[in-house]
């Protein structure tokens, strides 16, 4: 179900859902869980995990709920409405893993509908509230993943590593062979890695709706076909 939340299922959540490290990760933090795919593809990938999955947005919340209740994770998924400056001033649990598909437009018109414009740009949660946040919340042996775009990555990459989070592996992802970049995956933690692991991902190789055999891969497990 995706009727009540501002934004709806795309590439972006499953690219990230898809990618992002989950091994050993016991305790997940998904930031702006939106309709809750995220959090259920993690659920899927690693049967030890326990999942909170938080928005400020109701009707988001209200999406998530019904998708998780209706999948086989209901019992390791915890929806919560929340903001995250607050969450993270209030909770005492910490993080293996934080991941966040999170607002990133700061410039332009922002959308008539409160709602949306929240999920779209970071008039709630910005770049420097998401790692400062994530900082007091994330496990000495923990890890972020994100999914921006490229000039919006390079921004939390300076802001990350004055906060002490250092990048581990980053996923470049271009739409065709032909386009330039439009997302980039990355993947921090404390840890300092001077040489990160360097991925790219063409999403469709033989035209519209065509995708790509390495995106197939990446994601058949939660697509029923292509």
């Amino acid at each position: 179900m995706q009727s009540n939340t501002a934004m709806k299922v795309g590439t972006d959540g499953v690219l990230l859902g898809a990618w992002t490290p989950s091994y050993g990760a016991l305790r997940i933090l998904d930031v702006g869980t939106g309709t809750g795919l995220i959090a259920l593809m993690l659920a899927q990938r690693n049967p030890e995990a326990h999942i909170d999955a938080i928005d400020i947005d109701e009707g988001a919340v209200a999406d998530a709920k019904t998708n998780v209740l209706s999948s086989p994770w209901s019992d390791r998924i915890n929806v919560l409405r929340a903001d995250f400056n607050t969450y993270a001033n209030t909770c005492v649990d910490k993080y293996d893993l934080i991941v966040s598909n999170p607002p990133f437009f700061e410039d332009g018109n922002h959308a008539p509908d409160r709602s949306r414009a929240m999920a779209r740009h970071s008039i709630g949660l910005s770049p420097e509230q998401l790692l400062e946040n994530t900082c007091r919340l994330l496990h000495q042996d923990g890890r972020l993943a994100l999914i921006l775009p490229p000039n919006v990555h390079a921004k939390y990459l300076a802001l990350a590593n004055s906060n002490g989070l250092h990048q581990q592996s980053v996923m470049t992802v271009f739409p065709t062979p032909q386009k330039s970049a439009v997302r980039i995956l990355s993947l921090w933690s404390w840890r300092f890695v001077k040489d990160p692991k360097v991925d790219s991902l063409v999403l469709e190789s033989g035209g519209r709706h065509v995708y790509s055999e390495d995106y197939k891969i990446l994601t058949k497990d939660f697509y029923l076909k292509f």
